[in-house]
């Protein structure tokens, strides 16, 4: 299977860029770990907490913009309740200079629990159990290999249940290219 993918999605991206030329794969990965905390209050305290693997798989040199895969887990914490979740998406990421990154994805998500009830009959519910992100980044280089830096994020299911009550969050991003 990979042996006939390669060739397709290559042949893809050569007919998109006019520098086909310059088009190449990357070997450079990415793992991130991620807390956040709502942007506005809610009637359950939440937070979360991600660990995500990034897999690029082009880019254009010329540019520094490139596309990866991302796939993790992590959990949406409550109070009362901890729910693992695990995602998977593509990003778009552009390296303007040699100490930063800014990046943007999208990722479908799938949440182990999507209704909490708190104390004084306080309760948060997502809909259901799959949802839609995303998120922009910017990362700053403080060691060759090591980041640092901002996300924000937009996690709702995107009007596919009755309910629909999006979680916008803030982040702290750490991340390790090897």
């Amino acid at each position: 299977m990979k042996s006939i993918c390669l060739p397709v999605i290559s042949l893809a991206l050569l007919t998109l860029s006019s520098n086909a030329h310059s088009l190449s794969l990357l070997d450079s990965r990415q793992i991130q770990l991620s807390g956040g905390q709502p942007v506005t209050e809610q009637n359950v305290d939440v937070s979360t907490f991600e660990i995500e693997y990034q897999q690029p798989l082009w880019m254009i040199p010329r540019y520094q913009v490139g596309v990866d895969w991302a796939f993790g887990g992590g959990t949406l914490d409550t109070e009362v309740e901890n729910a693992p979740m695990v995602f998977s998406g593509l990003g778009l990421r552009w390296e303007p200079w040699q100490y930063l990154m800014l990046r943007a994805d999208g990722k479908v998500r799938y949440l182990s629990e999507h209704r909490f009830q708190a104390e004084q009959g306080r309760a948060k519910d997502y809909g259901g159990r799959m949802q839609y992100s995303y998120s922009f980044s910017m990362l700053l280089n403080v060691q060759k290999d090591l980041q640092f830096g901002y996300r924000y994020q937009h996690m709702s299911n995107g009007g596919m249940y009755e309910v629909n009550p999006a979680l916008n969050t803030h982040n702290l991003v750490f991340g390790y290219r090897f």
